[in-house]
């Protein structure tokens, strides 16, 4: 049998109709190329120096927090979820793509933490992580998540890494927070020994090593300082008249609802000037205080919209604090931030540089606010004598 076709006076139509035959095998492989490279499209373009973040149509856009069951990051966690819920609620999507809330359980320990964040980190799907509320070797934790290509926005004050291209902060770090109290300890106490009662959790610990640190003069001296379990209720065991007596000052590093839960506190420290201090919200406006007259050092009041307050209270019915807000704000300039630089591509698909979009969100921040000093008298903040240094 011959390979090649020669034309036959004998039989034309034949002829013919082999012509017609190879014509549609043609006019076929023509249009499976077509098709083919049709569903092959070229992976979009990305000029971008630090690369871009690529959603398929209709893919989720992953907000994630951490939630531990260890206090004090169980209720920053719940506040950090609240805050998102309350956000995707009112916003369920960004140009089509929905968003989905990823709570990530963790156990918030020392010799596990960083394990925790690297499956954090591993997890499909996950654009922006907003936290952490577990706040163990936060420079390293975070390091990994950045290492990752996942957006960091911090709504508590943290050790940051000022390294890292994909960390947003909404305070103040922990590093210059912890300096602004000492200077206001010392401006308020010059010289003076300082005794120190303090929530027993690592964090708490190694915040109590910035305030009295080991190596240099803060403007004060302090007093090892005597560490309680958030369960305990009464002062008196742990606060001995000879150990009284070694200090004319006492600082509260705590919450304010863990401080007002010390029953006997007008009781042990009636003869002592006391100070609280808590540097991650400001503290409750109607939250009645067991001591009649003395002075918190927090940060500075967050004007939160009416609305925040009446859909928190309508969903969770209860008072929310300034991390559930903080936590809605940092959604909020996730997706400004998204819809200011995402490219939508013909099949719905978002291209979104990275650094133009970090540098969009960074647009968005608010200056982090300081410490202030916040006067109670009867029980009550007193805002008229509010001062914001």
């Amino acid at each position: 049998m011959k390979s090649s076709f020669t034309v036959s006076k004998a039989n034309p139509e034949s002829t013919l109709a082999r012509f017609h035959f190879r014509a549609g095998l043609l006019a076929v492989f023509f249009i499976f190329l077509f098709l083919s490279l049709s569903a092959c499209k070229p992976f979009p373009n990305c000029t971008d120096p630090l690369g871009c973040w690529y959603f398929q149509p209709s893919e989720e856009i992953g907000l994630a927090t951490d939630e531990s069951p260890l206090d004090p990051a169980h209720s920053h966690s719940l506040e950090i979820q609240r805050g998102l819920e309350l956000f995707i609620a009112a916003h369920p999507d960004a140009f089509g793509h929905p968003l989905k809330l990823v709570v990530f359980p963790l156990g918030c320990y020392p010799q596990t933490v960083q394990t925790d964040f690297k499956q954090l980190s591993s997890l499909p799907g996950l654009f922006a992580f907003i936290g952490p509320a577990c706040r163990l070797e936060t420079k390293q934790t975070l390091r990994t998540v950045d290492q990752a290509g996942i957006l960091t926005i911090s709504p508590l004050p943290i050790y940051s890494d000022g390294e890292l291209t994909r960390q947003l902060l909404l305070t103040q770090d922990l590093d210059d927070l912890a300096s602004s109290a000492r200077q206001l300890l010392a401006n308020l106490f010059p010289a003076q020994t300082l005794g120190w009662v303090s929530e027993n959790t690592t964090f708490h610990r190694q915040l109590m090593a910035s305030l009295c640190p080991a190596h240099s003069d803060p403007g004060y001296a302090c007093l090892d300082p005597v560490y309680l379990d958030g369960s305990i209720t009464r002062l008196g065991p742990y606060l001995s008249p000879p150990l009284l007596a070694q200090a004319g000052v006492w600082v509260f590093l705590t919450s304010p609802q863990n401080f007002t839960s010390l029953n006997d506190l007008p009781d042990v420290l009636s003869a002592k000037k006391v100070s609280l201090l808590t540097i991650e919200n400001p503290p409750p406006e109607t939250l009645a205080y067991p001591l009649e007259d003395f002075f918190i050092i927090a940060p500075a009041p967050i004007p939160i919209p009416p609305e925040f307050t009446l859909s928190y209270e309508k969903r969770y019915n209860g008072q929310h604090t300034a991390t559930a807000y903080k936590a809605y704000q940092a959604a909020e300039i996730i997706i400004q931030a998204l819809e200011k630089t995402a490219i939508q591509l013909p099949d719905q698909g978002l291209l979104l540089p990275r650094q133009s979009f970090v540098e969009q969100a960074q647009s968005f921040l608010l200056a982090p606010s300081g410490l202030c000093i916040y006067p109670v008298r009867a029980n009550h903040l007193d805002f008229q004598e509010l001062e914001c240094p």
